[in-house]
């Protein structure tokens, strides 16, 4: 018998979604000139917040057709949109971005994770816990390109850390 959805449930009424969530573009220029696109989520009100980061090559953001805004973002995003606005919505920060050379960022997409994008990943940590509204917590995610580019991240650290207290619980008791 499987605990995944008490323990879900669990969660959800420790976290309830209290926040509205506002969405922005910046660009953040790298050490070599390149400008790296993100989206960045933020709760409305929250402050301090843990900071969740997902990279990608396959465009951060897209213009929705009309059909797609009256849809919603989660239609238009069904896997991304609908986990960051979970997240925001409870409390957290969430950064989507174009890596280098792709989608709206400048430069040259050398080769899956090269050594120039998993530097980047180091440079957006570090603007990242610079940030006013930071608590200096970040954490990856991602599937696929998007999952290892998260892996890469987070043997960044200490920049890079898990807080087991503000995660979801998993596995099975």
């Amino acid at each position: 018998m499987s605990d995944a959805i008490p323990a879900s449930a669990a969660y959800l009424g420790t976290r309830p979604a209290t926040f509205e969530v506002r969405r922005t573009s910046h660009y953040l220029t790298m050490r070599d000139g390149v400008k790296i696109a993100i989206d960045l989520s933020l709760p409305v009100g929250a402050t301090k917040l843990p900071t969740i980061v997902r990279q990608t090559r396959y465009f951060r953001s897209i213009d929705p057709t009309p059909i797609g805004a009256w849809l919603g973002e989660s239609r238009t995003d069904p896997v991304n949109g609908r986990m960051r606005n979970f997240f925001v919505a409870r409390g957290y920060a969430w950064i989507d971005v174009d890596v280098r050379g792709s989608g709206a960022s400048t430069g040259v997409w050398h080769s899956p994770w090269s050594p120039l994008e998993v530097e980047d990943g180091r440079e957006i940590l570090d603007w990242i816990t610079a940030q006013p509204w930071s608590n200096g917590k970040v954490g990856t995610t991602g599937n696929s390109y998007d999952g290892t580019a998260a892996e890469l991240m987070a043997t960044l650290a200490p920049r890079c850390e898990a807080d087991p207290s503000r995660s979801p619980p998993r596995g099975r008791g």
